[in-house]
């Protein structure tokens, strides 16, 4: 008798004389089991959220249902631009994980740059997967701002000393006149990119008779004012480059990281990079 293969790992439930069953064996072999559907709600901001088979109750390798549910106006965040505000991951081949975003899934912000330094720094991450995902992005996802980029300027004063010639008999006039000229940079640091966290403004230094104003950090959306005395650069807004001075601004952050796992279902309001 020729064998045959059964594929039943679509169908949610089987009811048999009107019990519903909690399995199917064939010839002695298991060929079906209930599948296993469960959601997962976020109703509170949090930061650095991790969604692995560990986080799903009852969770069953390769028939298990996750709906990953942000609530309306929820902010999932990240503490540093170095991790990914929600990291998926470990999932089995046959589970399906959806997530349906309300909310905001945001990268953290970057740094504004410090004065005369180039050293603004990228947005954060918002989703990174390294499993399949289907995403409904009713909400906004996106990749925190860049920093913006410092302003340097360099200012020169001069002054003048007369130094005359004493001796016993008293000093004379006139001497000679030497004139110093000093050099003393300054200049304005960026502002902070928009995320969750919002990304600071970068340091300011004070040289000689100059000190430049503060830059101003981000905030959930838009990006901070750079300082404004020599012109520094504003932070990105969310999944936006921040803006250069004399030196560049940070890039934007991804909104995911792994694109070539996921599918989505709604495209919502999504913005910065994105790799595969």
């Amino acid at each position: 008798m020729p064998s045959t293969n059964y594929d039943l790992s679509a169908i949610n439930s089987v009811v048999y004389n009107g019990t519903s069953l909690s399995e199917i064996i064939l010839d002695g072999t298991s060929i079906w089991t209930p599948r296993n559907s469960v959601t997962i709600t976020i109703a509170a901001d949090t930061n650095n959220y991790t969604l692995t088979p560990a986080a799903v109750a009852g969770y069953s390798a390769g028939i298990t249902d996750v709906s990953f549910v942000v609530n309306s106006g929820v902010v999932i965040g990240s503490s540093t631009t170095a991790t990914a505000a929600l990291t998926v991951s470990g999932f089995a081949s046959g589970d399906v994980v959806t997530i349906n975003n309300s909310g905001y899934i945001v990268g953290a912000g970057g740094r504004g740059g410090n004065s005369n330094t180039n050293n603004a720094t990228v947005g954060g991450t918002a989703i990174t997967t390294t499993s399949p995902i289907e995403i409904n992005n009713l909400g906004t996802i996106s990749g925190g701002g860049g920093g913006g980029g410092a302003r340097n300027h360099t200012d020169s004063y001069t002054t003048s000393i007369q130094y005359v010639s004493c001796s016993g008999k008293g000093c004379s006039g006139g001497g000679i006149t030497t004139v110093y000229t000093y050099t003393y940079y300054s200049g304005s640091p960026g502002g902070g990119g928009a995320g969750r966290i919002v990304g600071q403004a970068g340091t300011r230094t004070a040289h000689g008779n100059s000190t430049p104003a503060n830059g101003s950090a981000g905030s959930l959306t838009t990006g901070g004012a750079g300082g404004s005395t020599k012109g520094a650069g504003a932070g990105g807004a969310l999944g936006q480059n921040g803006v250069s001075g004399t030196w560049a601004g940070g890039l934007a952050g991804h909104y995911i990281i792994g694109s070539g796992f996921a599918t989505w279902i709604s495209v919502g309001t999504r913005a910065g990079r994105t790799a595969t």
